[in-house]
């Protein structure tokens, strides 16, 4: 390939890769805030994972969710769903899967902040649990998207 070319070509790479996301349904408004109310349930955990990196770089992330999909996630979105208390399994699919296994306990809120590195030919996601604070500042600075379950049954 001429030399002059190789320029050319990682630009039209980049803008493809960056304009490849596909569009994510987001959740109504309602339910964005009520979401951002962060109640609780006596029954239940509340599971937050947001990525509150309105980076350029918008590559869609997707999730699962006791291996089932949960949903996919772009820059300033999360998800949020009610989990029944006891052990479970959060995957980002990227180049390299990452796992966060956690345990739900009733009556409480957990927060996972996901984030995006990439290298030079790899797209890495990390999972990282938070405290609740820091959680609550993420997700208010995002906007909630439907769970695949949500955007299903629509």
């Amino acid at each position: 390939m001429n030399s002059n070319a190789m320029p050319l070509v990682s630009v039209l790479a980049l803008v493809c890769l960056s304009s490849s996301c596909q569009h994510i349904p987001l959740a109504l408004p309602a339910d964005d805030t009520q979401a951002k109310t962060f109640g609780t349930r006596a029954d239940a955990c509340g599971l937050y994972v947001y990525r509150d990196d309105h980076a350029a770089w918008n590559a869609d992330l997707e999730l699962e969710l006791d291996g089932i999909e949960f949903g996919e996630t772009g820059p300033g979105h999360y998800l949020f769903t009610w989990l029944p208390p006891g052990k479970h399994d959060l995957a980002s699919h990227t180049d390299r899967d990452k796992r966060l296994p956690f345990v739900a306990k009733a009556g409480t809120l957990l927060f996972v902040r996901q984030t995006l590195a990439v290298g030079y030919w790899l797209a890495d996601s990390k999972l990282d649990l938070v405290e609740a604070t820091v959680g609550q500042k993420g997700v208010r600075a995002c906007t909630r998207v439907q769970t695949a379950e949500e955007a299903e049954s629509q």
